[in-house]
């Protein structure tokens, strides 16, 4: 007979014996999380390049990170001083040469898994799930992610959720609003999108209905993904009759990529330009500037974000959070591009003028 082994005294019974009858499991919702030291959060964010070919410029939407970053240290400020701990926001891209996953990889050795990630852009959530291990052990909260895409990373056990884009009531609302801007003028809006983006493909079709309803025709251009910008200014070029046309940026790659380009070789050509990225309606050069947006500015992505990120650090798992769409939006117009494009902002529409 093996002789049994004495259990110290003061100590618990593991296994299927030191379990009592009727006890159930805690909940993954409410697990016990040391929050002593500063809780590092990961800010994840498409660069300017990829693992195979270098077609982004330098710096692509730095309007939108410079607002949601601080947005989010601004939200997370009370919040960490109600539930005293301490946090520090880092921030990692890919560039050429240094991809993102190895980065991550880097960071993830240098300080340990982070106590939250925060992707700003679905393909870099894909990146960040490739590091850490599908279903990720690292929760995740990302922020105007597609709605199509969410529903193929949020579920139990995936340790990840966040707030959805919204894609097609937004690109809605735009077209709505271009129309008002320019009732007379406006008679066909371009759209430009990577061909890759599938909730841009999948809401096409209702979008061209909405513009109908509204009286312009919407007409696609679907580029491959890691189009060079040569190539884009080439289909913005070829776009016919400007005094008539409008450019209207959904927020993908591309926008993400060559925003301020595409606008500004639009605006060269005389044709304005309406966005879902409402920063691009302030960028410093005004040839540059998106004549229109409607949609959430990056400051309050960032304030609505710290809720979640700070449910997480609290204990809460991500998959016990359901996604939120994003809630507050702004519409905003540049006076300068009002008087240059001879627009007309409606009185009682609330917008908010820019220069």
């Amino acid at each position: 007979m093996m002789p049994t082994k004495k259990r110290k005294a003061g100590t618990k019974r593991t296994g299927a014996r030191g379990r009592q009858k009727g006890k159930t499991p805690r909940p993954t919702s409410t697990r016990k999380k040391d929050i002593t030291g500063p809780q590092r959060i990961l800010v994840v964010a498409i660069g300017r390049g990829n693992t195979s070919t270098d077609v982004y410029p330098a710096n692509p939407a730095k309007p939108v990170r410079q607002a949601i970053i601080p947005g989010l240290g601004q939200g997370l400020d009370p919040l960490a001083q109600a539930h005293s701990y301490k946090f520090q926001i880092d921030y990692v891209d890919d560039e050429p040469g240094n991809p993102l996953k190895k980065r991550i990889r880097n960071y993830v050795t240098a300080y340990g898994a982070p106590a939250v990630v925060f992707p700003i852009a679905s393909r870099a959530t894909k990146m960040a799930r490739a590091v850490f291990g599908s279903p990720s052990s690292v929760p995740m909260v990302f922020v105007v992610v597609s709605d199509a895409y969410a529903e193929q990373i949020v579920g139990p056990g995936q340790h990840v959720t966040g707030y959805s884009t919204m894609l097609l009531q937004m690109a809605s609302e735009c077209l709505r609003h271009f129309k008002q801007m320019l009732p007379n003028s406006l008679q066909t809006v371009h759209a430009i999108y990577y061909r890759g983006t599938h909730p841009t493909e999948a809401a096409m079709p209702q979008l061209q209905a909405v513009a109908k309803a509204v009286g312009v025709s919407l007409v696609p251009h679907r580029l491959p993904l890691y189009t060079g910008f040569a190539d884009i200014q080439g289909v913005v070029n070829a776009i016919p009759d400007p005094p008539q046309a409008g450019l209207l940026m959904v927020p993908d790659d591309l926008v993400v990529s060559w925003g301020q380009d595409v606008i500004g070789t639009a605006y060269q050509k005389g044709i304005p330009t309406f966005v879902q990225v409402v920063e691009f309606v302030t960028v410093s050069d005004p040839s540059k500037r998106a004549l229109a947006g409607f949609g959430m500015p990056g400051l309050a992505i960032g304030l609505q974000a710290a809720d979640y990120v700070d449910k997480v650090i609290m204990g809460t798992s991500p998959d016990q959070l359901p996604v939120k769409p994003l809630s507050a939006f702004e519409w905003w117009a540049s006076q300068s591009l009002v008087a240059h494009f001879s627009a007309t902002v409606p009185a009682s529409a609330g917008v908010i003028q820019k220069p």
